[in-house]
Parts: structure tokens; C-alpha cells; sequence
């Protein structure tokens, strides 16, 4: 008996282009500055990744989880897709914080830290995680989260 199997065709589409000042992200600051222009004042959660290339260029950006006033799913194949696709050489991650919490919650930290071994495997490293809300914004790399141990 043969089984019928769907063939696929992996496509990325541009939804819409966003403007940026900086050339490249070179710290968190100009990292806050690009995201600032993707996802601004949400009412809930959204976690999205900021694909570079070599020279930390934005490539692309994606949301990849919008979620609740105070949680959003991060799940390892959503996040890499994107990059895999756009062929990119790192990675960002950022999320949004509509509490206006800058501090990242104990979920936060262990979600960057399964993400990170993920990013090992597939040889696309993640530079930072970015948390943003109204008061500003808080990088994981910058406090020695994760990142530089």
C-alpha cells in the first residue's frame, strides 16, 4: 500500500521592513534602540529574535510568541527557525515585559539557558536577551547572566 506524503517548499516572506539607526549592534543600548523600533508599549508578553549576520547586522527579525500580561512561550524550534532560514550567523533574543519589570524572572533565565544549549547544537549563537519595557531595558549579557560565564 502507498502512503501519500506531502512535499514542502520553505519560503521566508517579508511581512514589512523597520527602520534602524545603527549599522550594527554593538551593545545593548543600540540593541534596545532596534527593538524599541519592532515591538513598542505591548499589553503582553512578546518574545522575538533579532537574526545578524557576521558583523552584527540585522538580517531579520521575527516575534515569535506573543503570549499573556505576564508570560510568553519560548520554545527552542519556533525561536531557531527563523534564523535557520534567514541564514543567519547569531542571534538576539528580547522580550517584552508589560508589567514594567525589568528584572528577569527565574523562568526567564532558565528559558535563556535552554535556548543557549539549543544554539550550541545548531552552531548559531545567541549574543544577548534583551528584556524591555517603559522604564528601559536589561541585558542578560551585560549583568553576566548566562553570557560570559
Amino acid at each position: 500500500m502507498k502512503k501519500k506524503v506531502d512535499f514542502i517548499s520553505l519560503k521566508i516572506y517579508r511581512e514589512k521592513t523597520v527602520e534602524y539607526e545603527s549599522k550594527g549592534i554593538t551593545s545593548p543600548d543600540r540593541a534596545f534602540e532596534a527593538i524599541s523600533n519592532i515591538v513598542d508599549k505591548t499589553d503582553r508578553e512578546c518574545f522575538g529574535v533579532i537574526m545578524m549576520n557576521n558583523v552584527n547586522e540585522i538580517n531579520s527579525f521575527e516575534i515569535c510568541s506573543v503570549g499573556t500580561v505576564n508570560m510568553t512561550l519560548a520554545h527552542p524550534r519556533e525561536v531557531f527557525k527563523g534564523a535557520i532560514l534567514s541564514n543567519a550567523s547569531k542571534i538576539m533574543l528580547f522580550h517584552t515585559h508589560p508589567s514594567n519589570t525589568i528584572e528577569p524572572s527565574q523562568t526567564d533565565i532558565d528559558t535563556t539557558k535552554e535556548l543557549i544549549e539549543a544554539s550550541k547544537i545548531l552552531q548559531i549563537p545567541i549574543i544577548d536577551h534583551i528584556i524591555t519595557c517603559e522604564r528601559g531595558y536589561f541585558s542578560f549579557a551585560e549583568h553576566g547572566i548566562l553570557f560570559g560565564e
